[in-house]
């Protein structure tokens, strides 16, 4: 009867190791997802960036002074628009 319960108890502990084993795959996945994501939330930041900074200069070459709030509105509309 003790050998049973040694069997059972070690499948469970078997099971409870396997799906831990699991959960941990599973956030490495969701890790490599989540970093991939923010590079090309980076990249694609410093490309809007990149397109404001441009026109910023354009307008101040033509003589029009471009404040944060006009900087940020076109950074915002630069990202609906691609």
């Amino acid at each position: 009867m003790t050998d049973i319960d040694i069997h059972t108890r070690l499948n469970i502990l078997g099971d409870k190791l396997e799906q831990a084993q699991h959960r941990i795959k599973l956030r490495s996945m969701n890790n490599q997802d989540h970093e991939s994501t923010m590079l090309q939330l980076r990249e694609r930041y410093r490309y809007l960036l990149e397109l404001v900074n441009t026109d910023v200069k354009t307008a101040e070459a033509q003589g029009h002074h471009v404040g944060d709030l006009e900087k940020s509105v076109m950074l915002w509309y630069e990202g609906l628009d691609n």
